[in-house]
């Protein structure tokens, strides 16, 4: 009865599976939609925009700017510009588009690995992982990245299965691609090549037939190769594969000022970062019986999660604690379709923790969290494949395995939005006073040319939000810090100038933090200088009183100006 039960579910999953697919994607377009983020604080945003002008000019080059070489993040995003205009909308289609394209990916390489089931799971962790929705509508590398990369991988397996050398060759097309957007495509590459490597290696051990369709991966490696060494013979002055040697220059540790200066060594850096909540004290307290303290951390964790005011910001949630113990019951119970997945994420996880950024010399790979987005893919589907398992499952009590899967999936959900929640509110929160002040002097710039003065606001997020407008001149001061310019005393201040001023509980602030030093009696009292109030740039409501007062810095302030 059970097996006749479980045949007409398995049924109606496959007969529905792309209506299913369809369902995530719309679930994950309309979370990302109310939860728009565009320009933001946690990444290199502005590095990518910046070039907006000049490709849409028709006068972009590549340079000594790293990010220069990343094409297919900066004309995309100039496309989407173009196209929107310099707003937030415009800074984040490009990656909730790739977003939206990598969902379905996601479903073909777990359902070719397992089954339908795995596949909707498995797309459905993609749409609401926490990484995938803290980057999805902003300009970032990041989905861009987990798209071309994955999309090589399945065009490499569907290659497997039709023995096609089309297949293969596009697989490496789209590989060599994805360096374009972010050098950690070349783990992908590597890891293919290694896995094509080994086939020979094995099936000659064997004494089987030597299949060489698979080797066309490179030719297509070699063809992507080209095309970008075309191109950057028009767009690098004449010096073909310019990206591919700068990314190498770049990332060797040559000690010039365009390259990488420093690497985190830290090897807890990425056990650290998927595995953020104290569960391993909770159990030690269990262990010990210290009642007291089990609810304590339970009671920080869940505080954690679900308050804004106190959330601990990671980009991983829960999903790695879950998708380590289905992993390890995988392995445990020779699950063999999980072999590849499991494969995959265990290669990249341990060359990210170990691996090597120059080819020369042992450079350990620079680490930050959201790198770990290459490795997101092959541990979802490792989970997905885990939870379809547990929903097949042949309990004792009828469905008891649906349930459960169905929960776990709930609570990933439930906890999973929260944290998205707390990018969204910090990022609306910190754009707030750029945006507003933008939006003011984009009216008084439309008939002139004005100064600004721009004491702790970030001129590349205002230079964004103002079209790169040449009638405004935006001089930004940290007083000294960092190599900033120190602010100026009221004769240096020209006539007709428009100044940007903290008020003055945010200048206590910013002092009490030491991060400017903003020291000039003219900030506490600008009609020193004879400046008037020309607007009011802020106000309290506009920004959580929950969030840290580092994040009401960025949105405190009014715009004077000096007749």
């Amino acid at each position: 009865m059970r097996q006749d039960h479980s045949r007409r579910r398995e049924g109606f999953i496959k007969k529905n599976q792309y209506y299913i697919l369809a369902l995530i994607i719309v679930l994950g377009i309309t979370v990302s939609a109310l939860l728009f983020k565009g320009m933001s604080l946690y990444g290199d945003d502005f590095e990518y925009v910046a070039f907006a002008p000049n490709i849409l000019a028709g006068n972009f080059n590549e340079n000594l700017n790293v990010f220069s070489i990343r094409l297919l993040d900066d004309y995309p995003m100039a496309f989407m510009i173009g196209l929107l205009g310099y707003n937030n909308i415009a800074a984040g289609m490009y990656d909730l588009v790739c977003y939206a394209l990598a969902i379905p990916v996601v479903f073909l390489l777990a359902r070719r690995f397992h089954s339908p089931e795995a596949g909707l799971i498995s797309a459905f962790l993609f749409a609401i992982y926490p990484s995938s929705l803290k980057w999805d509508t902003t300009p970032s590398p990041m989905l861009p990245l987990v798209l071309l990369i994955s999309l090589s991988v399945l065009l490499y397996v569907y290659g497997r299965d039709r023995d096609s050398v089309i297949l293969y060759s596009l697989s490496g097309f789209v590989g060599f691609a994805a360096t374009s957007v972010n050098p950690l495509a070349f783990l992908y590459i590597l890891m293919l090549s290694l896995a094509i490597i080994a086939e020979t290696i094995m099936v000659k051990a064997r004494h089987l037939k030597f299949r060489s369709k698979p080797y066309f991966y490179f030719i297509g490696l070699l063809t992507c190769l080209t095309a970008f060494g075309i191109t950057n013979i028009f767009l690098a002055n004449g010096v073909p594969y310019y990206n591919l040697l700068f990314t190498n220059r770049y990332y060797s540790n040559a000690g010039g000022f365009d390259e990488i200066f420093y690497t985190n060594t830290n090897l807890y850096f990425y056990i650290d970062g998927y595995f953020p909540y104290g569960f391993s004290s909770v159990v030690y307290n269990a262990a010990l019986f210290n009642i007291g303290r089990v609810f304590d951390g339970l009671r920080q964790i869940y505080f954690g999660i679900f308050s804004v005011g106190n959330i601990i910001p990671n980009d991983v949630g829960l999903f790695p604690y879950f998708a380590l113990i289905g992993g390890a019951a995988l392995a445990y119970k020779k699950r063999r379709a999980a072999y590849p997945a499991l494969l995959w994420s265990v290669f990249l996880l341990l060359y990210m923790e170990f691996g090597s950024m120059s080819l020369t010399h042992y450079f350990p790979i620079y680490k930050l969290m959201r790198f770990a987005m290459v490795a997101e893919v092959p541990i979802l589907i490792v989970l997905g494949i885990a939870i379809a398992e547990l929903a097949r499952a042949n309990w004792k009590k009828h469905n008891i395995g649906i349930i459960l899967a169905v929960l776990l999936l709930a609570a990933l959900f439930l906890t999973s939005i929260p944290l998205d929640y707390y990018y969204y509110i910090m990022n609306k929160n910190s754009m707030y006073y750029n945006i507003a002040a933008a939006s003011m002097l984009k009216n008084i710039s439309s008939s002139r040319s004005i100064n600004v003065y721009a004491p702790t606001l970030d001129t590349v997020y205002m230079d964004y939000y103002l079209g790169y407008s040449k009638n405004v001149t935006m001089i930004n001061y940290g007083n000294g810090n960092y190599g900033t310019i120190y602010l100026p005393n009221c004769n240096q201040i020209a006539n007709g100038s428009y100044v940007v001023i903290p008020n003055t509980v945010s200048i206590n602030e910013i002092n009490s933090f030491n991060l400017w030093g903003v020291n000039e009696q003219w900030a506490y009292d600008p009609a020193i200088c004879g400046m008037r109030l020309y607007s009011n740039l802020y106000s309290k409501e506009n920004a959580s009183s929950s969030l840290s007062s580092v994040v009401d810095l960025q949105n405190s302030g009014n715009l004077y100006y000096k007749p």
